[in-house]
């Protein structure tokens, strides 16, 4: 295999094209540079870029202000460390936001800091032209599409997505001779995009998507599938070392060392030594028949599926929707929770990148007068089946156990996701999508009817 590296540059900057043009096309270096089509059309600059310019030119003070319901305090008083935090922690609080709502709320940040934004982007700011790309183009560079105007792919609905994909391309071959069929997601991190886009891709004519995740190719792209619309890279760094260091073997040694770390293994299946645990304690109880009862459902008395953990902020509300989109009636409910509270904000990015969108969710706690004759609770672990919770029940109810109901790799004990890695709320919340899906192939039974 040929050992490569490519060069990219994001957005779509005047100042990258006067990089490339200096150092990469004298040298003979190849660059691809990733263009938003409507920042290089005129249209309008990064909100990114507002929200920065916007806090390197406030006054020196602290800023006060409300986004939704977030109350917020900027120092903006200290040195450009302190700028550069409030920076990352405004984008990091609106990246998420629909497009009106993120807009409202840089029109906010501009009210607190007291300065009108530009219509047109400042000069620091300013967008490469067309002319010039051509020009590049002629000269080796390459440019593909970062979007139609840099927003959040994982806060856009489906048909705004796929208008992002398709437009930004169409503006690629109407100006430009030899466009890449690459995609460049938006700000690209695990959490930016969804399973949607994976499907979405290829139907706008893309071969190849990049991410912003630290990481190489590890084959083939042609043999990669789906790997092709997920490829990872590193941010150029600013030592010249880690740089050697990054497209050398080092780097790849130490990929594959990680990857066999004891703790990142158990951080991945089992979120942590004390999930591992309670899994190891469960599962032994479980094979000396203690939980037996709970993999007993008589399908033919079930009318829907309740599902129950302990905050309704991750697992339970994703069993809901998973059971919804494939068609069945179910609820869910946390037996300790706070009543009206959105979804865990990871646990809503990473149900996105599955395909399930529960935003609109909101907690909802455990109520046995809410029960119903045919229902089917199902708990995540064994505490969440217990007696106690259920006293005074009148229905007719049967109790299960959520892993237990798969045919294979049982897991009569899933431990919560909240506050733990990313890794593991994508383990966790893919086997309950893998488990409740199976539900409805397993038992041929019309729950609900």
């Amino acid at each position: 295999m040929i050992n490569t590296v490519a060069f990219t540059f994001d957005d779509g900057y005047q100042d990258q094209a006067d990089l490339i043009r200096e150092v990469f096309v004298p040298m003979g270096v190849p660059a691809n540079m990733f263009l938003i089509t409507d920042f290089v059309d005129g249209k309008t600059w990064p909100w990114d870029a507002k929200i920065n310019w916007l806090i390197w030119n406030a006054p020196r003070k602290l800023i006060k202000m409300t986004v939704g319901k977030a109350e917020l305090k900027l120092d903006l008083d200290g040195d450009e460390q302190q700028r550069r935090h409030a920076s990352r922690m405004f984008r990091n609080i609106v990246k998420y936001l629909k497009p009106g709502e993120m807009r409202r709320a840089i029109d906010v940040l501009a009210a607190a800091v007291e300065i009108s934004l530009p219509a047109v982007p400042p000069a620091c700011h300013q967008p490469i032209a067309w002319d010039e790309a051509r020009t590049l183009e002629s000269q080796g560079v390459r440019f593909g599409s970062h979007s139609v105007n840099h927003y959040v792919f994982s806060s856009l609905d489906y048909d705004e997505a796929v208008r992002q994909l398709r437009d930004s391309r169409q503006r690629l071959l109407a100006e430009l001779k030899y466009p890449l069929a690459t995609f460049c997601y938006p700000v690209g991190g695990n959490e930016d995009y969804t399973g949607r886009e994976l499907l979405a891709l290829p139907e706008a004519g893309y071969r190849l998507a990049v991410t912003m995740s630290p990481g190489t190719v590890q084959k083939p792209l042609c043999q990669a599938k789906q790997e092709q619309y997920t490829i990872n890279r590193y941010s150029l760094p600013e030592v010249i070392e880690d740089f050697f260091q990054q497209i050398s073997w080092i780097e790849r040694i130490k990929d594959e060392f990680r990857k066999l770390s004891p703790m990142n293994y158990i951080a991945a299946f089992y979120g942590s030594k004390s999930g591992l645990a309670q899994a190891f304690r469960v599962t032994v109880n479980y094979r000396l028949g203690k939980y037996k009862k709970y993999k007993q459902v008589n399908w033919l008395k079930v009318k829907r599926l309740v599902f129950v953990c302990k905050g309704n902020v991750c697992r339970s509300p994703f069993a809901e929707s998973v059971a919804k989109q494939c068609g069945l009636p179910a609820a869910s409910y946390g037996l300790v929770t706070n009543p009206g509270t959105a979804v865990n904000p990871i646990a809503s990015r990473i149900a996105l990148q599955l395909g399930v969108d529960m935003t609109e969710h909101r907690t909802k706690k455990f109520n046995v007068e809410e029960l119903e004759d045919g229902d089917l609770i199902i708990g995540m672990e064994p505490s969440h089946c217990e007696s106690h919770w259920y006293a005074g029940v009148r229905v007719d109810v049967q109790f299960a156990l959520l892993g237990l109901l798969k045919s294979v790799n049982k897991k009569p004990y899933l431990h919560d996701p909240y506050g733990l890695s990313e890794s593991y709320y994508y383990y966790c919340l893919s086997y309950i999508q893998r488990t409740v899906s199976a539900i409805l192939i397993s038992t041929r039974v019309n729950i609900g009817a």
